[in-house]
C-alpha cells in the first residue's frame, strides 16, 4: 500500500512538472504578447474580417483558445472577454466567454485537485478540518463572493479551489453564475467599441453603475449567506 501511494505521488509530481514546463514554454514563446493591447489593435481588422466570413468557426476558435488559456492558468485579464464582445457581439461574446471560463476553469480545478489537492489534504487534513467544515457549509458563498468581487485573480482562484474539498459541481455552477455578470459587462463594452484605443473612454455611467452593482451583490451574498446560515442553525436546534 505504501509503495502504491509513493508511486502515485511520483506520477503526480511528474505530471505537475510537465504542466509547469508547458506553461513556462508558452511564456518563453511570448504567448502573452498575443493578449497585448497593441498587438490585438494591430490585428483587429483581420480578425473582424475572418469573423464576418467564418462566424461559427470563429466562435469555436475563440472558445478553444480562451479555454486553453484558462486551463493553463494564464493571466488573461479582461481583454479577452472584451474582445469577444467586439468580434462576436454582446450576447454571443458573453456566452462564449462564460463557456470558455467554465471549461478552462474546471480543467484547472481538476488538475490542481488531482495533482496537489489530495496531497495537501493528506498532509494538512487535521489542521484544515475547521476550514474544510466551513467550506462545506459556506463554500459556494465564498466562491460567488470572490467572483463578484475579484480580489483574487480568476486563474489563482481555480487553483486554490482545487486544493480544497469544495465539490466539483459547486465549483462548476458558482463559476457560471459568478463570471456571468462581469463577462456580460466586458462583452457589452467590447460590443460598443469601434476601436480598442477607446477602451480608456469606455467607463460610461451605465458601465460604472453595473460594476458598483457587482460589488454590492458580492457583499450581500456573503453577509446574507452567513447570517441566514446562523439563523437556520439556531432555529433547527430549538
Amino acid at each position: 500500500m505504501e509503495a502504491t501511494k509513493g508511486f502515485s505521488s511520483r506520477i503526480r509530481l511528474i505530471f505537475l512538472g510537465v504542466l509547469i514546463s508547458l506553461v513556462l514554454v508558452l511564456y518563453k514563446m511570448g504567448i502573452m504578447n498575443y493578449t497585448n493591447l497593441e498587438y490585438v489593435e494591430a490585428h483587429i481588422g483581420a480578425a473582424k474580417a475572418y469573423v464576418s466570413a467564418h462566424y461559427w468557426y470563429a466562435i469555436a476558435i475563440y472558445i478553444g483558445v480562451f479555454s486553453f488559456g484558462v486551463a493553463c492558468s494564464l493571466p488573461l485579464g479582461v481583454l479577452v472577454p472584451i474582445l469577444g464582445g467586439m468580434l462576436l457581439g454582446w450576447i454571443p461574446g458573453a456566452l462564449c466567454s462564460v463557456i470558455s471560463a467554465t471549461i478552462g476553469g474546471t480543467a484547472a480545478f481538476l488538475t490542481s485537485r488531482y495533482l496537489l489537492g489530495d496531497l495537501v489534504q493528506a498532509r494538512f487534513g487535521d489542521r484544515l478540518a475547521k476550514f474544510n467544515a466551513e467550506l462545506d457549509q459556506y463554500g459556494y458563498l465564498y466562491l460567488l463572493g470572490l467572483h463578484f468581487f475579484p480580489i483574487t485573480p480568476f486563474f489563482v482562484l481555480n487553483i486554490i479551489s482545487g486544493l480544497t474539498k469544495i465539490p466539483l459541481f459547486t465549483f462548476f455552477w458558482t463559476t457560471v453564475v459568478g463570471v456571468f455578470p462581469a463577462f456580460t459587462i466586458y462583452s457589452y463594452i467590447g460590443d460598443h467599441l469601434s476601436s480598442l484605443s477607446q477602451l480608456k473612454l469606455a467607463a460610461s455611467a451605465k458601465i460604472v453603475a453595473a460594476f458598483v452593482l457587482l460589488k454590492v451583490l458580492s457583499a450581500l451574498t456573503l453577509v446574507v449567506g452567513r447570517f441566514s446560515g446562523k439563523w437556520f442553525k439556531k432555529t433547527s436546534n430549538t
